[in-house]
């Protein structure tokens, strides 16, 4: 029995362990006696983060500060630059799972994800992808980056949509944007994805409650059918179009849509909680001048038209 203890004590003392940062990243791990640290900014929003590695014996050879283990993580500090090594392309046979990690980070991820492909991250997350739900691509984007995200919504819109369908049926809802993409590819910085399903909730839903006139709320509906008419009505003309286009034509579509829907005659209060959206979410230089253009549309009062232009600027 004695012996029994002893070989299972020298099977467990060698083992692998891994631990783990607060949001499940690997941060360390020990394999053969060696314990190596993965270091990367923690703090930048960017989409790509490099993963540094070092082992231990190079930090205290080069800092005179000793630690034994990955419990000791805690005590490093000023890392010096000519330990960290380049977790890709390195030549260390580093486990799949300390390699998935670096990927998730080195990807612009936040928040570690267990499933490996979209289609298992899809499966395991249904209550993400709900109909007409277009917040969920900003919480993706947030969570585990845009590479991921991309192909995420990509798999989800091909599970939803066939390239042959026509997206007509689906005006009025959030999913005509994800529709309309499985026709104009455009990925998550493309007009359908990045505007037209991204900004649906806030005009389609936020907006929609803030009205307090009947003529207000239909407003918001009509605008929101009429944006996507014209998108319809552009791709039915079956020219090929490059993406720069696709967002070109739909941004010339929005003053004429808004002042069609009945813009002009709605109360000051509630054009300027369109203008105060507009800057708020989506304020460019293009959504500037799409405002001033239906400002000159609608020959507004003096006094009124600068209080609203006041708002774009």
């Amino acid at each position: 029995m004695k012996y029994l203890i002893l070989i299972l004590f020298c099977q467990f003392s060698f083992a692998d362990q891994i631990f783990r940062d607060k949001n499940g990243f690997v941060s360390c791990f020990e394999k053969d006696d060696q314990v190596y640290f993965l270091e990367w900014d923690h703090l930048t929003q960017a989409q790509e983060k490099p993963v540094f590695y070092f082992e231990i014996k190079d930090y205290v050879r080069a800092s005179n500060h000793f630690i034994q283990s990955c419990g000791d993580q805690k005590y490093i500090h000023d890392i010096p630059n000519e330990i960290l090594q380049p977790m890709r392309g390195s030549d260390l046979p580093f486990p799949s799972e300390i390699l998935f990690s670096a990927q998730q980070i080195n990807e612009g991820g936040r928040i570690f994800r267990s499933e490996k492909t979209a289609t298992e991250f899809i499966n395991k997350n249904l209550k993400l992808f709900q109909i007409d739900s277009p917040t969920q691509i900003e919480i993706l984007r947030k969570k585990h980056g845009d590479k991921f995200t991309e192909t995420v919504i990509s798999e989800w819109g091909q599970n939803l949509f066939s390239k042959n369908q026509s997206c007509e049926k689906y005006i009025g809802t959030c999913d005509f944007y994800l529709c309309q993409e499985q026709k104009n590819p455009c990925g998550i910085n493309g007009y359908n994805l990045d505007f037209g399903f991204k900004y649906c909730s806030g005009s389609k839903f936020a907006l929609f409650n803030q009205m307090q006139t009947d003529l207000g709320k239909s407003w918001v509906t009509n605008v929101f059918q009429c944006l996507q008419r014209q998108s319809l009505k552009a791709t039915d003309a079956k020219a090929v179009r490059t993406c720069e286009q696709i967002k070109s034509d739909a941004y010339d579509s929005h003053p004429d849509c808004y002042a069609e829907a009945g813009f002009c005659e709605l109360k000051f209060s509630e054009k300027l909680k369109i203008f105060k959206l507009i800057k708020k979410e989506i304020f460019s230089t293009a959504t500037i001048q799409q405002g001033q253009q239906l400002l000159h549309k609608c020959h507004l009062e003096k006094q009124e038209q600068n209080l609203l232009n006041n708002e774009l600027i």
